[in-house]
């Protein structure tokens, strides 16, 4: 759930007492132990001379012993009686006002220590939808900053030497010492009532850690999900894990896996483009220079060539991409080979030169340079001064009309300000600096998750839906940001029933890394039953929230005409779903995934060996994971399964049925008729030849029940047929009447996409 962070946060129940608890706790926490000793000491020495100057006037003769006596008197509240009738004395009465602060300052001192560690467990009862980041080191800290400008951020570090920043220190970060592997330091930070969780630790397997200890703190959570956002170091780690998340899904929390060099690139193309994204217009030739590819230049590389993958395809117009690096060969043949599309949409013109050469080159190895200048630089030195340096030599080389020049740098430096502002007075115009920290680890992370990205392209197609169809409701006329917190979270929670949905037809998320290849083509019948249980998760989240039907739709006491049975809808309000749903394959690749099917024979396989394992083991209920058993299982074992499993596909088949993932639907038969299962039978028996056992399904009755184990159905080629058929005017919205009257071929017979 984000709200919008460029806007006023919106005050929550309790966030002021929190504020002011905070506050209090800042200030008696803050204060240092030595501006209280030199306070003493200059009240002390303030006293003394005081005292030498009262009995020296008075007349007294007082021993040295008896006047610093009488000095640290003045800390008991003991110095108002003095006789001013002598003389006054302006150092004793400084000090006497001074002992009695420094007396109520030690107090403060003494119940801060003793009741500060109350204090703050009261302000982490009073938290609710914060921010917990774990770790303090460069990336967790920067982003408790950032955040903390919106949310309440409660920072969990195992280092009690790890101090919270000075510029941290405020009404809005809370610190709590404990390891964030550990559930009960996450219970401590008020994991179950918080809104995001961030883990930024330097070790790939520690964040995963705080993960899997999150996702069991919050199982069966009631309120809106935990986000949580894991940093992993390996980009291609990062991508698998994604994916892998993706498909397993959890209605409790969302989890991201995020890249730390991946948003860099990602940002710094948002804030300096080499050309418009989402302009397709012809264009001049554009030419990229990259220099470095280091992994920021990689990660440019491929940004910048998926950016360009649109334009290629409707003009077949390629990128120039000029790329300066000692092992550019190599390093652009390993990218290739991972991403088939790249050598299409771009032409490389790779420059093998160590870039800390490139400012003492020669004129004669710089005419790539000079012959046809680039339209945009991108430095990526392997240290700082190396990439100024680089900067100010190609700018005073092409001039201060050439290209923009941007330097991805460690830090934002004073000497990077002469890139800057200054530079620009003094003549070096069109140099940008990126401080990859500081830039790189914002609360746009927040903004970017992939749930986000797939929540806005949602609301983006539905109001391209709307004013195509000439129906324009008031959510249609907003951006993403002026949307209320509601439906943003509904359009996040349809991105989180995509991999539901995925499943019900035997698909899986795959990573998107040939753009080239073609997406996911859903049959009618696919169509029509996603679209059906979309309608059915749309009306659950909103009787959740307490609408109802009502013949004319009414947001502000929430009543809407759609909230009813999908029998009952028009056609226009079911075509609706059905256009939501044949956007899913662009709402995947907007997040670089894409749907595949499922090897159904596998499927079949572990769902008979599910079987058997639960009737070995007498266990009827209970999840049965076979993953681990399926992949050290002999290879002769195994292909008994396989053979098994094609033949209750074929012999599915030959009874005009066919199989598919579990929606939950009306046409999923929970069991085959007499003459179904005996045609089945003996077909199946048929292909399995004589054996000495007659396979470990043999009887087609069971099938249904046995395929239920691994989340699969049977449906009837006729019922589906009908079901379509009774929705032919919403369906001929999306499709055209050759392709509803085309004969059923059973998905699970075609061949698999490549990978």
């Amino acid at each position: 759930m984000v709200e919008p962070l460029n806007g006023a946060t919106k005050k929550r129940p309790g966030s002021v007492l929190r504020k002011v608890l905070s506050t209090a706790g800042v200030i008696f926490g803050n204060l240092g132990i030595y501006i209280f000793v030199i306070a003493w000491m200059i009240t002390v020495f303030l006293g003394y001379l005081g005292y030498q100057q009262y009995y020296h006037l008075k007349g007294d003769f007082v021993s040295p012993s008896d006047i610093l006596y009488d000095t640290l008197q003045l800390f008991t509240l003991k110095g108002g009686d003095l006789d001013w009738s002598s003389g006054y004395v302006l150092a004793l009465d400084v000090a006497r006002w001074s002992a009695l602060i420094v007396f109520f300052w030690a107090m403060a001192l003494i119940l801060s220590r003793a009741f500060l560690g109350p204090l703050r467990r009261l302000r982490l009862w009073l938290c609710s939808d914060h921010v917990i980041v774990c770790g303090m080191g460069r990336i967790g800290s920067r982003f408790a900053k950032a955040l903390s400008e919106d949310y309440q951020v409660v920072v969990v570090e195992k280092d009690q030497g790890n101090m919270v920043d000075d510029d941290l220190k405020g009404a809005n970060v809370i610190l709590v010492h404990g390891n964030a592997t550990e559930d009960r330091v996450l219970r401590r930070a008020g994991i179950g009532r918080s809104r995001y969780l961030i883990t930024a630790l330097g070790d790939d397997s520690a964040n995963a850690e705080i993960a899997v200890q999150a996702r069991m703190l919050v199982k069966g959570r009631s309120r809106d999900p935990l986000t949580c956002f894991v940093h992993v170091l390996d980009s291609d780690l990062c991508e698998v894990l994604r994916v892998n998340e993706f498909n397993a899904g959890s209605p409790s929390m969302r989890l991201e896996f995020y890249n730390i060099i991946e948003n860099s690139a990602r940002i710094i193309l948002n804030e300096f483009p080499a050309f418009q994204e989402a302009d397709v217009l012809p264009l001049p030739s554009v030419r990229i220079l990259i220099i470095g590819l280091d992994d920021v230049g990689q990660a440019l590389v491929l940004r910048a060539a998926k950016r360009w993958w649109p334009r290629y395809q409707s003009m077949n117009q390629r990128l120039s991409i000029i790329i300066v690096d000692a092992e550019v060969k190599d390093v652009l043949e390993s990218i290739c080979s991972r991403y088939p599309s790249l050598g299409s949409a771009c032409s490389f013109e790779p420059i093998a030169m160590d870039v800390r050469k490139l400012k003492v080159a020669k004129d004669e190895e710089l005419n790539w340079l000079n012959s046809k200048p680039p339209s945009c630089i991108y430095i990526c030195a392997p240290n700082d001064s190396d990439g100024l340096s680089l900067a100010f030599m190609l700018r005073k080389r092409l001039g201060n009309e050439g290209a923009p020049i941007v330097v991805c740098m460690n830090e934002d430096s004073r000497p990077a300000a002469l890139l800057g502002e200054e530079g620009r007075n003094a003549g070096l115009s069109n140099v940008h600096t990126f401080g990859f920290w500081d830039r790189t680890c914002t609360k746009a992370l927040i903004q970017n998750g992939s749930r986000e990205i797939m929540g806005q392209a949602i609301h983006e197609e539905y109001c391209l839906e709307q004013q195509a169809m000439g129906t324009i409701t008031e959510a249609s006329k907003k951006s993403w940001d002026d949307l209320s917190e509601e439906l943003r979270e509904s359009n996040r929670d349809q991105a989180d029933h995509i991999i539901v949905k995925a499943k019900a037809i035997g698909c899986k998320v795959d990573a998107l890394r040939d753009w080239g290849s073609d997406p996911y083509s859903f049959t009618p019948y696919e169509v029509h039953k996603l679209s059906r249980m979309e309608h059915d998760r749309w009306c659950q989240e909103k009787t959740k929230k307490g609408w109802r039907y009502g013949k004319v739709r009414d947001d502000a006491i929430k009543v809407h005409d759609d909230l009813r049975p999908w029998k009952e809808l028009s056609a226009d309000a079911k075509y609706k779903d059905i256009a939501t749903v044949k956007k899913i394959p662009g709402t995947l690749a907007r997040v670089d995934l894409r749907l595949v099917r499922k090897d159904m024979a596998q499927s079949v396989a572990k769902a008979l060996l599910i079987d058997k394992t639960r009737r070995a083991k007498q266990q009827s209920d209970g999840d049965l994971d076979v993953s681990s058993t399926w992949r050290v299982m002999p290879d002769s074992v195994r292909s008994r399964y396989l053979d098994e499993a094609n033949a209750i596909i074929e012999c599915i088949g030959e009874i005009n049925c066919d199989l598919s993932g579990r929606g939950s639907v009306e046409e999923e038969i929970e069991a085959l008729t007499a003459a179904e299962s005996e045609r089945a039978t003996s077909k199946f028996r048929d292909l399995m030849g004589e054996r000495e056992e007659v396979g470990l399904a043999g009887d087609a009755s069971r099938w249904p029940g046995i395929l239920s184990r691994g989340d699969m159905a049977i449906y009837r080629f006729e019922d589906a047929r009908n079901l379509v058929e009774s929705d032919r005017d919403a369906m001929m919205m999306a499709f055209s009447a050759t392709e509803l009257d085309e004969p059923f071929i059973p998905r699970s017979r075609w061949p698999l996409p490549r990978n």
